[in-house]
C-alpha cells in the first residue's frame, strides 16, 4: 500500500477529464461543507496548443517539474476540489500517481493563475475563499 497524504504543491498523474494528465494539488486539506469530508484544490496541465480553450494565465514548461516536457498550461476550466478520501484512494489502487511536489516559486504561479483567468469556475474560487478564511 502506498503512504499518500495530499498536500499543497503535490502532483499526481492520472485521469483528469477524457486522458490523463499531471495534477497539481494547490491547497493543504480543509473541510469542504459542500462535500461532507476534507478536500483539496486541483487543477490539471495540459499541452498548449494554440487552441481557443488554451489559458494563458500560467504558462508551464520544462524545467517547472520534471513530467512536463513541453510547454503546457495550468488548464484552471477544469479545476475542481477533489475528495481527499477519494483521492487517497485512488493513489493506493493504482489509478493515480504520485509524481512528486512543485517548487515554491511554481506553485506560486499557479496560485496567482486561479484569480487571473477568466475560466475558473465559481466553485474553485469559493473554495480558494475557503482557504483563506482558515488561514486568518
Amino acid at each position: 500500500m502506498i503512504d499518500f497524504s495530499p498536500t499543497k504543491g503535490c502532483t499526481v498523474y492520472g485521469i483528469a477529464g477524457f486522458s490523463d494528465h499531471l495534477i497539481i494539488i494547490c491547497t493543504d486539506p480543509v473541510f469542504f461543507r459542500d462535500y461532507g469530508c476534507e478536500a483539496v484544490l486541483s487543477v490539471n496541465v495540459t499541452t498548449w496548443n494554440g487552441l481557443a480553450y488554451n489559458d494563458a494565465s500560467c504558462i508551464l514548461d520544462v524545467g517547472d517539474h520534471p513530467f512536463i516536457k513541453h510547454k503546457s498550461f495550468a488548464f484552471y476550466k477544469q479545476s475542481v476540489p477533489l475528495r481527499v478520501p477519494s483521492l487517497i484512494e485512488k493513489v493506493q489502487s493504482g489509478d493515480l500517481i504520485p509524481m512528486g511536489v512543485l517548487s515554491d516559486s511554481v506553485l506560486q504561479r499557479v496560485l496567482d493563475g486561479f484569480e487571473k483567468s477568466n475560466q475558473t469556475p465559481l466553485k474553485s474560487l469559493r473554495f480558494l475563499e475557503l482557504i483563506k478564511k482558515e488561514l486568518e
